[in-house]
């Protein structure tokens, strides 16, 4: 069958285009024809405190004053990283801003997915200005890989009234303490349990990981693992899973995620809660969502097994550059403009989030609106980020299944730890 001549013309049409559209691509990076707009895509998780839409707004402002276009990708967290994750491992361009992930630092910068940060302008002076041990956690052999714009710093909390009235005259300091206090509470009828936990998902490699790091143990050195030879760690499984057999930990806390914990503490059924996200200080305080409303504080420092072992468990995440974009000087001024000291406070006040700044920290507008960031400062100068191997998610797997084990008392703590090490053996051939 003959084409027409109109059908002629439009794929003789479509082919010049086709050859232009090839010709033009080759070149400079981030090309785009004069007159349009530069795009990039931003994938992100939603920040949870932001219930109004301040994060939205900040990115179309940053549009409107750097001419830039940006697709943003807002997600929960499991979805975006399943889109990252897919996206570089096969060496794709698609996105130019993309969350990194505190647990993923080994496995991005093994496989060499991102631009190191370092050479841009700016980058040295927030690696000066941000909370030291946020820039620790994405800086690999002295290169920078990712600036965190959500400070992840879990806190402890107490209630302040449960105390008074139990005539406790300070929250607890060490676990001796905290079972102590627990067990008064508890005894006097004043609350149900001392403390929830989230024993169920990666929330629980979390929080035992933490009570790890406050008993002095450690799960890796030198990069192996070590955690089935490790008297910290044997000391924290230990502790917790008797303080669950005998109540002060709600035995519900074995099926419980992070907000189903947070619940047990917002609805006054416990005292404390020792590894709350930042956020949480806000939502007890708030009558509408809270059954304890002024009656909790933050505490100036950790629970911990010594005085050498300060520790709160961070868990941020960072905006990074993958490798393949093309349009990281783009990319840059987006996350200059999103992680900017001037946002941070605005973060900070507005919706109670952690700053990532020091200098934030200490702001009178910042104390005003917040003054419990005075003693979330003192902790978050303890805080410590997890180990990173590039097996993470097999360590999880099993460490969720034995924990699990032993906290229904089906194993001992000893048969717990040496499981996990055994387990993870083959991980690390």
């Amino acid at each position: 069958m003959k084409r027409s001549k109109r059908l002629q013309a439009a794929i003789l049409a479509m082919a010049l285009c086709l050859v232009v559209g090839c010709s033009a691509a080759e070149g400079q990076e981030g090309h785009t024809e004069k007159g349009e707009k530069e795009k990039i895509t931003v994938v992100v998780p939603r920040q949870e405190l932001d219930t109004v839409g301040l994060v939205e707004e900040y990115v179309r402002e940053f549009e409107e004053k750097n001419g830039i276009e940006v697709e943003l990708i807002n997600a929960a967290w499991d979805v975006c990283t399943d889109k990252i994750r897919t996206e570089l491992s096969v060496g794709g361009s698609s996105y130019d801003v993309v969350d990194f992930d505190n647990s993923l630092v080994a496995m991005y910068i093994e496989n060499d997915w991102l631009e190191p940060l370092d050479q841009y302008d700016g980058a040295e002076e927030m690696k000066k200005t941000l909370v030291e041990g946020l820039v620790d956690k994405f800086t690999v052999d002295d290169s920078f890989y990712g600036v965190v714009w959500n400070n992840d710093t879990h806190v402890y909390l107490y209630n302040e009234k449960m105390l008074n009235d139990a005539g406790i005259a300070e929250p607890p300091k060490t676990w001796e303490e905290l079972i102590a206090a627990s067990r008064t509470l508890i005894d006097k009828g004043i609350c149900k349990y001392g403390m929830p936990m989230c024993f169920s998902g990666n929330g629980a490699v979390n929080e035992v990981t933490c009570a790890i790091y406050s008993f002095g143990g450690n799960v890796f050195q030198d990069g192996k693992l070590c955690i089935g030879s490790d008297e910290g760690a044997l000391e924290a499984f230990k502790t917790l899973a008797s303080m669950l057999d005998e109540g002060l930990i709600d035995p519900a806390s074995l099926s419980y995620d992070y907000e189903a914990a947070a619940n047990v503490f917002l609805n006054g059924d416990s005292a404390f809660f020792i590894q709350a996200m930042p956020g949480l200080y806000t939502t007890a305080n708030d009558p509408e969502q809270s059954q304890v409303a002024g009656e909790i504080k933050a505490a100036p420092y950790t629970i911990t097994n010594s005085k050498d072992t300060n520790v709160v468990l961070t868990v941020p995440e960072a905006y990074a550059i993958p490798k393949n974009s093309q349009h990281k000087e783009a990319a840059w001024e987006f996350i200059k403009y999103m992680a900017s000291v001037e946002f941070d406070k605005v973060k900070a006040v507005e919706l109670g989030a952690l700053p990532v700044y020091e200098a934030v920290f200490e702001e009178e507008e910042v104390l005003n609106a917040h003054p419990e960031f005075a003693e979330m400062s003192t902790q978050v100068e303890y805080a410590r980020g997890l180990d990173d191997f590039t097996w993470y998610d097999e360590y999880s797997n099993v460490f969720q299944s034995e924990l699990q084990s032993l906290l229904l008392g089906n194993i001992t703590a000893e048969q717990c730890v040496e499981n996990i090490q055994k387990q993870c053996a083959q991980y690390e051939e």
